[in-house]
């Protein structure tokens, strides 16, 4: 009976263990999308006040050949936006998924000392029980 709870527990162990590599992989997915947008605001941001600080009369100003042809539309602001917004949801949605894996981590643990001591708790009494009726 002992060993059949501890058999219990270690799988049960085992498949939260698993779980929580797998969200802590979402996690750290999460996590890096947040600081490349992050990265790539900072590097847009450094170029659009370099290019506000850009006159007429700067330097190493020339006229470059089919920069009227760029596709205006593959970023805009909106975009930046909704890209942003998505970010920001996923990383909360992941944040909360790992607090109810904690929750659930924390649950099995509990269940499984309390499993393992009863069993042991049983065991032991009848242990007890046989060795009175071996020594009367």
């Amino acid at each position: 009976e002992e060993v059949d709870a501890i058999r219990r527990s270690q799988e049960s162990l085992r498949s939260i263990m698993e779980k929580s590599n797998t969200q802590l992989s979402l996690d750290r997915s999460a996590l890096h999308e947040l600081e490349k947008d992050n990265r790539d605001k900072f590097i847009a941001e450094s170029l659009d006040n370099s290019a506000h600080q850009l006159q007429n009369t700067s330097r190493g100003i020339a006229f470059h050949n089919g920069v009227e042809r760029q596709d205006h539309t593959t970023s805009t602001p909106e975009t930046w936006a909704r890209y942003t917004h998505d970010n920001v949801q996923r990383s909360q949605a992941e944040r909360s998924h790992s607090k109810q894996l904690r929750a659930d981590i924390e649950k099995a643990l509990e269940t499984a000392a309390n499993e393992m001591w009863a069993a042991w708790n049983r065991v032991n009494i009848e242990l007890t029980r046989r060795i009175q009726e071996s020594s009367d």
